[in-house]
This record gives C-alpha cells, structure tokens and sequence, in this order.
C-alpha cells in the first residue's frame, strides 16, 4: 500500500490565508534594512506615526521600543493576528504605545492626527486603480497634521515580469520550525498594469502541509505615476531614493522609496 502524498490546496489569497504569516518573516524578516530605515525615518518626522499595512507588527513593534507611539491598520485579519501575539509578549510600556486596528486603508478614518505614516514592503502597489489610490490618499492626507509626512516603497517589476517566473528559493527558520522552497511566477496585464503573482511553497517542515500556493496581484508603478498621484492627493514629494541606505534612484534600482510632506 503506497502512502498518500498531501494534495495541492486551492490557490489562496495572499495576506489572507494562515499561510502568509507563517512564510512572511522568511520573506520580510524582522532585522531587514527597511525596517531599520523606518525607525530612522519615523524618529526623523516624530510621532504618533500611521502605519498602513500593519501586517505581522514587523515595522510597528520596533517603532513602539523606540518610544513611538503607533496605529497600525491592516485589513488582513491572520496577519493582525500574530501581531497581536507579539505585542503581547512585551513589556507594558511598548504595549500602552501601540494600537492595533483592522481596516481597509481605502477606507481608513481617524479623529487623532498623525506626524507621519508609513506604507512599507510595497504595500501601496495592492492599490491597484487610480481610484483606490486617491481614496486611500485622501485618508491619509485628511489625518496628517499641518505638514506631516507619508513614506512608502514599492518594488521595480520590469525584470521579473519579463522573465514570468524566478528561480526557486529555499527558506528555513533558524530554529528549524519553517522550511520551504518558493517558486514565483508571474502575469502582466500590460492594458491595466496589473502582475499577479502565483507563489507555490513546498514544506519540508510542517511537513503536513505540503505544496501550497498563493496569489497576489499588485499594481506596476513608475515614478512619473506616483509622483502624480501623490501630487493630486495634496503631497509635495521631497525624495525619491533607490535603496534604504538613501542611494538616489539609479536605473539599475529594484525599489522606490518615496518621501512626501502633506502640502495642502
């Protein structure tokens, strides 16, 4: 009698599935150099700071230890989840300092103000039509005090939509708990902007679960196109580097960081 291999489970939506938080510090870990770039930043500007696209506390949790106040709104409750749970596992003081919210940023509202807000790992380009970009402009324009701050990042596609698919990546957790290969492949819908990408983990460990995938479709962007949204949303951009260490924008960039100051 041969034994029963895991089948394959439906494709499941990025950030909303229990699969994103288990893989996403592998992808984003906690010591990368944005998050360092972040709490310089956000230090920089002053707080309370907004962070959109909250996720796993990845970014909030370390601003809050650097004596930050912080919102951080995220839409993807399993993602909140374990934030909640790593918040927990603080002191009082970095706790008090943090507010947790689930929310959709196109529709985010507050009565407090903020010095600055954050959108980090690319999560700007999941606005993924003008329409959805101005309406989650405008709410964070609306709760900016006078002259407050917006910085967000968004990844440089061309190659990998030309390529359609990268290479395999191999992905294992210090202690052992996690380990999975990811391959990433890609569609680009070159009328509306779009790539979607379909992301397959095969877990070696748990290896209950098996070959997994996930997509999740975000919005290509260029320069030219930020700096207009952000122009017709009422910010000033006063940056635009290519890399957390504040390189300027070079051809050869794989990101774009930009910084705007609320204008009107």
């Amino acid at each position: 009698m041969t034994e029963e291999m895991p089948s394959r489970r439906p494709s499941l939506r990025r950030f909303f599935s229990d699969i994103t938080p288990l893989v996403y510090d592998l992808q984003f870990a906690p010591d990368a150099p944005d998050v360092a770039f972040w709490l310089e930043q956000c230090r920089e500007w002053g707080g309370p700071v907004l962070e959109l696209g909250c996720g796993t506390g990845r970014v909030s949790i370390p601003l809050a230890r650097a004596g930050l106040e912080v919102v951080g709104v995220d839409l993807a409750e399993p993602m909140l989840a374990v934030a909640r749970q790593r918040l927990d596992a603080e002191c009082g003081e970095v706790r008090e300092r943090v507010r947790l919210m689930r929310a959709d940023m196109r529709g985010f509202r507050s009565d407090a103000t903020f010095a600055c807000a954050v959108i980090p790992a690319s999560t700007f380009a999941v606005l993924l039509t003008r329409e959805d970009q101005e309406r989650a402009l405008g709410n964070i324009h609306a709760c900016l005090r006078e002259e407050g701050h917006l910085g967000f990042d968004v990844r440089i596609f061309d190659d990998w939509i030309q390529s359609g698919r990268l290479p395999p990546v191999r992905r294992a957790s210090p202690d052992g708990q996690v380990d999975f290969t990811e391959e990433r492949s890609f569609e680009f819908d070159p009328a509306t902007r779009v790539s979607r990408a379909t992301i397959t983990y095969t877990f070696h460990t748990p290896e209950h679960l098996g070959p997994v995938t996930e997509t999740v479709e975000g919005l290509v962007l260029s320069q030219a196109h930020v700096e207009d949204a952000l122009g017709s949303a009422g910010f000033a951009v006063e940056a635009v580097w290519g890399d957390y260490d504040r390189t300027p924008l070079q051809p050869e960039s794989d990101r774009m960081i930009f910084a705007a100051r609320k204008e009107q």
